[in-house]
């Protein structure tokens, strides 16, 4: 009998890439590969990548100096114009997905695809981000990593993937996917493209499985939750800050609140610019998650209107005001970018004024580095210098510990 192949999965980044993995590994077992402990011991090593940051992309690029010490050899990438894949015995198959993936192929590109084949010049293929219920299956079967067929059925190939999660009583569902925001720093719309939304009864009917499974506290994921259901992109951005605009979301948690067996209902992400009254009452239900996570970015409406955000500092501020006397047990989470350009000293300290207003209980925080193909990478200059980013991120630390004392962290 044939020992079954092996596979490993690297994911960086999001939950959403979290639930992506999860089901690529789902989809793996599926095809009868079994997961290995370490990519030391893999047949098969899928790398699901992040672009949020400069750093994510580095440490996948970092695996091309793992693949020369173990003396693999580069080859064309198999499914680039030109390519062809050759296995080694002894090392293992590498796939690339995920963000860096979507950035280069996808309608809304922002990087050379031939130039990440060049740097990642140790990968033997590139999966396309949300492809891999079709494409994954077929590589594998190319490389006798699997026939396709288990217990005399076919895997894969469009059909529904049912991911392998983690033991335990918590689990992510992807209910939207996509952004069409295009803040000016960042990657998302580019990398995932215009924003999709899941069915109505396919979220519910997923939810009561795991329920029924033993999962009591569901997350729901989204680069937009707020807009799930919303399909005219002239509507979702006609929704404002603090409105009375009811939302097809709300009605969601509604319905997926009234089920049973659910002790825990959780979301991201949310954008604070079509954060409504609607949302604020659904706060109050007893199962809703009492964290909330709100990215802010800054507390200067100069750089607000330049990072595309649509709402103020001072909607904001009052946004998180009301949220709290609703539900005031709730605790509440955001994103701060450091010296994004032209910020200011004046546009900082504006910053540093919204986090001692609002006291956040947890802030993660970012100095600026331009993304390649971004519009503020591509119109603006990064003229913040570096020591004065370092500077502003250390005080805007402190502010944000000060305002609720160990509970803010940072992260670069």
């Amino acid at each position: 009998m044939t020992a079954q192949k092996k596979y490993f999965i690297q994911s960086y980044g999001c939950q959403m890439n979290t639930a992506e993995a999860e089901e690529m590994a789902g989809l793996c077992e599926a095809l009868g590969l079994v997961a290995a402990q370490t990519w030391r011991d893999a047949e098969v090593v899928i790398l699901n990548s992040c672009s949020v940051r400069q750093i994510a992309e580095d440490k996948v690029y970092g695996w091309g100096k793992k693949w020369e010490k173990q003396g693999k050899r580069i080859f064309g990438s198999g499914n680039l114009p030109g390519g062809e894949a050759v296995q080694q015995d002894g090392l293992p198959l590498v796939i690339l997905t995920g963000c860096m993936v979507g950035s280069a192929r996808g309608k809304r590109k922002r990087i050379n695809e031939t130039e990440l084949a060049r740097r990642a010049n140790f990968v033997d293929y590139f999966v396309d981000q949300g492809s891999y219920g079709e494409q994954l299956p077929t590589i594998l079967m190319k490389e006798g990593m699997t026939s396709g067929v288990v217990g005399g059925e076919r895997a894969g190939h469009g059909t529904p993937l049912r991911a392998r999660r983690k033991e335990g009583s918590h689990a992510y569902i992807k209910i939207s996917e996509g952004c069409d925001n295009f803040c000016t720093y960042c990657v998302v719309p580019h990398a995932r493209g215009e924003e999709r939304s899941k069915d109505r009864q396919m979220i519910l009917d997923e939810v009561k499985a795991l329920v029924g499974q033993g999962y009591e506290h569901i997350t729901l994921l989204g680069q937009n939750v707020n807009s799930w259901g919303i399909a005219s992109p002239e509507e979702k951005k006609a929704i404002r800050i603090n409105s009375n605009q009811p939302l097809p979301f709300a009605s969601l948690l509604r319905e997926i609140h009234a089920l049973e067996g659910l002790s825990k209902l959780s979301f991201v992400s949310s954008n604070p610019f079509d954060f409504t009254q609607d949302m604020i009452e659904v706060l109050k239900l007893p199962k809703i998650d009492r964290f909330l996570h709100m990215a802010v970015q800054s507390g200067s409406n100069a750089v607000l209107k330049r990072m595309n955000r649509r709402h103020t500092a001072e909607e904001f501020t009052d946004l998180a005001s009301r949220i709290r006397q609703t539900v005031p047990d709730i605790e509440l989470g955001t994103d701060l970018i450091v010296g994004f350009c032209g910020e200011t000293d004046e546009d900082f300290e504006a910053t540093l004024a919204l986090v001692r207003t609002v006291r956040f209980n947890v802030a993660y925080l970012a100095m600026y580095s331009p993304r390649p193909g971004t519009f503020a990478a591509t119109h603006w200059v990064d003229d913040v210098p570096k020591i004065v980013k370092k500077q502003r991120y250390e005080r805007l630390l402190t502010a944000v510990e000060a305002a609720d004392p160990g509970r803010g962290k940072g992260n670069s």
